[in-house]
């Protein structure tokens, strides 16, 4: 089969995998565990890109794909167990920064080596080849989605 010729039943396994992935995900984060993994989600974040200035909630929301008001009890929830701080901007005071607490690195850290080892554990599943196909195939499929994000953009600008 050409590149060009889709069949139907192809398009529907593709339909049917997505759905499958998503139900699985959604089986295995209860709504307890949706803190937490958005928790662990904002402290990879944080300790990834705030060295220095900080990042402002309405970063923190975008990059989490969350509202700010969630994001903000989040943030709150990150404060209470010491892992954040807050700090007032220097140079406008209107706008509050938040950063990692030494505990809050330490945690960041934790989490990483959590995701790394799952990671290890899929690609020991997959095997060395399906992994590396795997990996090829969701490069490409982000590269599919970054060209329909550039598209709209055009759409936008006419």
């Amino acid at each position: 089969m050409k590149k060009d010729e889709i069949s139907r039943d192809t398009v529907e396994q593709l339909i049917h995998a997505f759905n499958r992935l998503r139900y699985t995900e959604m089986k295995l984060s209860f709504p307890s565990q949706d803190w937490k993994k958005n928790e662990g989600k904002a402290l990879m974040f944080l300790d990834d890109t705030a060295e220095g200035e900080g990042k402002m909630v309405s970063e923190i929301s975008q990059a989490l794909h969350v509202t700010s008001p969630f994001a903000t009890q989040l943030l709150n929830r990150l404060d209470k167990k010491g892992l954040i701080y807050r700090r007032m901007d220097q140079d406008d005071r209107r706008i509050v920064r938040i950063f990692l607490t030494d505990e809050g690195k330490k945690t960041a850290n934790e989490v990483k080596k959590g995701l790394n080892q799952w990671f290890f554990q899929l690609a020991a599943y997959l095997g060395g080849a399906e992994s590396t196909q795997f990996a090829g195939l969701i490069h490409k499929m982000s590269d599919f989605l970054e060209l329909g994000e550039k598209k709209d953009e055009k759409k936008v600008e006419k």
